[in-house]
């Protein structure tokens, strides 16, 4: 009979025992979601860094990174067999959302002024890394395709100057506008700044 008691108090002193150490009497609240909320509000804005250029600086009006720059010589015919620059070629990675008609122009422009030898010059401007090779992947000897594949999700452009262009200007690019996927192109003629 004192075992039945002794327990029965037992049980009474642990059940009352997790009320009495409970936060409140009534039904429980996880309030974790409020928090999280407020989380998700920042996360929408989507904040970005101010500029800390001072005002009186020249900036890009876009951000790139030139990724690849090479240089292809010829040899001269001759007697001490030199090498001459003859093309060159390109890559850039710009930031997507400033792939435009109007960027990209000012882009090329600036670009087949800065390079302006040798003659010949391609660019190709990539939007995402996906399109880029690394260095062991163009290095390598494999039966790999290249990125190639992957242009129909992320838009490029390409820009040629031929290397005749004191005799006939020819300088342009083409570059993909509409949805991934479903890319057309487009082509713009350019006038060829560099002069002879």
């Amino acid at each position: 009979m004192f075992r039945t008691v002794l327990m029965a108090f037992c049980f009474c002193f642990v059940f009352n025992g997790t009320l009495a150490f409970s936060q409140n009497g009534g039904k429980p609240k996880d309030r974790l979601v409020t928090a999280r909320t407020n989380d998700k509000r920042t996360d929408e804005k989507k904040v970005e860094p101010g500029d800390y250029f001072p005002e009186n600086e020249f900036k890009s009006p876009f951000r790139y990174v030139i990724v690849k720059d090479d240089v292809q010589f010829d040899y001269l015919n001759g007697e001490n067999e030199e090498e001459v620059p003859a093309r060159r070629f390109v890559d850039i990675l710009m930031e997507k959302r400033a792939f435009n008609k109007a960027n990209l122009i000012y882009l090329f422009k600036y670009l087949s002024n800065y390079y302006a030898d040798p003659l010949f010059l391609g660019i190709t401007v990539h939007t995402s890394l996906m399109t880029l090779e690394t260095e062991e992947e163009r290095a390598s000897v494999s039966t790999h395709s290249s990125r190639d594949g992957f242009q129909q999700f992320y838009r490029t452009a390409f820009y040629s100057r031929s290397n005749n262009i004191h005799e006939l200007c020819s300088a342009g690019f083409q570059y993909d506008i509409g949805k991934p996927g479903k890319f057309i192109s487009k082509y713009v003629n350019l006038t060829c700044t560099t002069k002879k």
